[in-house]
């Protein structure tokens, strides 16, 4: 059913373009109103109402919705085709569908979408938006800024707008377009973590006292947040202030539990303070937090084999290699032995 429910979405989209989204009505009698029943209490009432009321679109939204949440992404695509055939005057269906093939590992027809609500809406900011963060995904940068572009011309005081540009600027390595556009974010937002983030990152190395200042400031807006956390603590590494760093990352620890870069980036710190026992701990932790961390075994190995514990560094080694076959240092780290 993967195949019939793709090539329907193909057929919608070529509808789309051709037919410049005008609205049309299948006479096919093959539709999501006859989807059987699947077990799921949610699912089936819905299906329920949509037999009885087979007309009413917010139904099929509504039971895509659901769908989504169980990750069952081909009945959901399937649904919001059937909802953008019926009313293609809601912009929102158009994002929705967008955002299912997205989780779906489908950007490019998650693109088409967008393209084809960007045709029928051009003046709609969202539209935009999701477009330009699509073309950024997919590394079409050129084509995300021309997006981005086309949105400052309807909204020149949007932020994302903003940020999306220094995402696309630091991408292409042009710094210093990248660190105003991120300003510009902060200044029409200052609840932008990620632009606060993103610019003490580009100040890390030029002006580590500015620096300080933006992942600090990121930190303030949400102290539990631990992408910021782990940026600051490892600019605090990187400025040789290796216990700071580690108090932070135990912070992270406390956090997230789970947050397995927090316990790598902790293992490196121990690491260049010789600490090799601790880093060994925290590498540990990196691997059972995340078991196909390819480095975290290949340290989680040369910290054994630090310690002379031989066998368990060879089958790190070994374990690092089964997820990253291209990690250089396990191969030659296993050609020692």
């Amino acid at each position: 059913m993967k195949f019939v429910h793709y090539l329907s979405f193909l057929l919608l989209l070529v509808w789309a373009v051709a037919c410049k989204n005008e609205p049309t009505h299948s006479d096919d009698s093959s539709t999501p109103s006859e989807m059987g029943k699947t077990g799921n209490p949610t699912i089936d009432n819905i299906s329920e109402k949509i037999k009885k009321h087979p007309d009413d679109v917010s139904l099929y939204v509504a039971r895509a919705q659901a769908f989504y949440r169980l990750e069952g992404y081909d009945e959901a695509i399937l649904d919001m085709n059937h909802a953008i055939k019926m009313d293609t005057t809601q912009y929102e269906y158009f994002l929705f569908l967008s955002d299912i093939l997205l989780d779906y590992n489908r950007s490019k027809d998650a693109i088409r979408v967008v393209n084809a609500a960007v045709h029928r809406f051009p003046d709609n900011t969202k539209c935009l938006l999701k477009q330009a963060e699509i073309y950024y995904m997919l590394k079409q940068y050129q084509q995300s800024t021309a997006a981005l572009n086309a949105l400052l011309l309807r909204d020149n005081q949007n932020a994302q707008a903003f940020f999306l540009f220094g995402q696309n600027f630091k991408e292409l390595g042009d710094t210093t377009r990248a660190i105003k556009s991120y300003q510009q974010a902060v200044d029409l937002d200052p609840d932008i973590i990620d632009a606060w983030i993103n610019l003490g990152n580009l100040w890390s190395d030029k002006g580590p006292s500015i620096a300080r200042k933006y992942y600090e400031t990121a930190i303030s807006i949400d102290t539990t947040n631990v992408y910021a956390l782990n940026s600051y603590a490892l600019f605090l590494g990187n400025q040789d202030k290796l216990q700071q760093s580690i108090d932070v990352y135990k912070k992270i620890a406390r956090i997230d539990p789970q947050f397995s870069d927090g316990f790598f980036n902790a293992g490196i710190m121990y690491l260049t303070m010789d600490s090799v026992k601790q880093a060994n701990r925290q590498f540990d932790l990196a691997v059972k937090t995340n078991p196909t961390f390819a480095k975290a075994y290949y340290y989680r190995g040369y910290t054994f084999e630090r310690m002379d514990v031989l066998d368990k560094a060879k089958a790190n080694y070994e374990q690092a290699l089964k997820f990253d076959p291209n990690l250089q240092r396990a191969k030659d780290a296993l050609e020692a032995f």
